[in-house]
């Protein structure tokens, strides 16, 4: 207040002896230069109106721009020339208003400058806006602060005294039952948190006793948060089990409240449960398919074989064989690799055919229909055998 009144009155015998004002001192955190008296977060000066006094972002996600702006309004009789806008500080903020510089702005016009921050760290940042116009005998200077989510940040505390904040922020409910969710999805539940001390209250950090337990970020919490005296904001815990049981523990929340540390423990507990199916049954899928087998000089050639299961339950491989050709053959299909297993969905089994020919440009031709030279997969899906063509050559030089 005593900054702002020298300013006044300095403007007032400026005025009185026509003498125009003295250079203006940039924005210090003693006070804000020639602010309205009538309004805090407004410059006068001159004819000149500056909109906000100070552009304070606040805790901004990482890696997101966040934007804000200034309004510069003229509201004398006189032309003002905006000549300049420019940022001195931290390259997190920068100047993005679509406005041409510099600008003239009659009698009632205004113009406005955007500022853009995008925080990359959980750390404060600071920069200075430059108005350069010329009405003013040198550039007014506009503080700009913002943080990155995680930072430490002034809770704008006062009061100093030492009770703990235990107690003072009111979770409701006081406990939180997840019921049966199933497993490798999430659940949330919604819990109202008071602030019932009379100075704010810091949270710092949030974190599950169990990896299962956490809080779903950004909505009405971005840490670090502070919540005010008498304010309710609303935090979404979320529970993810990875196994079929049942999980217990707490969701802690770290505070600061008139600089004591404490903190503020949610118990938590829920079921994983096994997740529903869509399909409710195994696929199977063979790759390659149709199954090819070539050795252009030798006699014998194997190839492997990839079976997947697709479906979303297990698929049960009871059984795999090759039925060969035994009316017209000139080589034999064999099969090796483990040939009964259990595949999860979305998971493998390898098999290997071998051919081996006992004729000269021996060639094996797949029949479905006789059931020669097919690979039949066993398996507990409502279909048949998983059945593949196979196709063989070798031209046997010396059998």
């Amino acid at each position: 207040m005593r900054h702002q009144a020298t300013l006044l009155l300095a403007a007032f015998a400026a005025l009185s002896t026509g003498c125009g004002l003295d250079p203006l001192p940039k924005l210090s955190d003693s006070g804000k230069a020639g602010q309205d008296s009538g309004q805090s977060d407004v410059v006068q000066l001159g004819d000149l109106r500056i909109e906000p006094a100070v552009l304070a972002f606040g805790v901004q996600p990482l890696d997101a721009q966040a934007a804000d702006s200034v309004v510069l309004t003229n509201t004398g009789d006189d032309a003002i020339i905006i000549r300049q806008a420019s940022l001195d500080g931290h390259v997190a903020f920068e100047v993005i208003s679509t406005t041409t510089l510099p600008i003239q702005l009659e009698k009632g016009g205004e113009v406005v400058v955007e500022v853009g921050f995008t925080p990359t760290a959980a750390d404060t940042y600071a920069s200075d806006l430059v108005l350069d116009v010329n009405s003013l005998e040198e550039p007014y200077v506009l503080e700009v602060t913002g943080a990155g989510e995680g930072a430490i940040v002034d809770t704008g505390d006062t009061d100093t005294d030492t009770d703990p904040p235990a107690g003072d922020l009111v979770p409701s409910p006081t406990s939180v039952d997840f019921g049966d969710v199933p497993t490798n999805r999430a659940g949330s539940v919604d819990v109202t948190i008071t602030n019932s001390h009379s100075d704010n209250i810091l949270i710092q950090q949030i974190n599950g006793s169990t990896g299962e337990f956490s809080y779903q970020g950004g909505g009405d919490i971005t840490l670090p948060q502070v919540v005010t005296p008498d304010e309710s904001r609303t935090l979404t815990l979320t529970f993810e089990p990875n196994e079929e049981r049942g999980y217990s523990g707490t969701v802690d929340l770290t505070l600061d409240v008139g600089g004591s540390a404490g903190e503020l423990s949610i118990p938590v507990q829920g079921v994983g449960i096994e997740p529903p199916c869509d399909l409710c049954q195994p696929v199977v899928n063979i790759s390659p398919n149709p199954i090819q087998i070539n050795e252009p000089i030798g006699c014998s050639a194997t190839q492997a074989i990839t079976v997947t299961n697709s479906g979303d339950v297990d698929l049960i491989v009871t059984d795999a064989h090759v039925t060969n050709d035994v009316i017209i053959t000139c080589g034999t299909l064999s099969l090796s690799g483990t040939t009964s297993a259990t595949v999860a969905p979305g998971a493998s089994m390898g098999l290997t055919i071998t051919f081996d020919a006992t004729a000269r440009l021996c060639t094996e031709f797949p029949n479905l229909a006789r059931d020669q030279n097919i690979l039949h997969i066993a398996n507990n899906s409502a279909q048949p055998d998983y059945k593949a063509e196979v196709n063989a050559f070798a031209t046997c030089l010396n059998p």
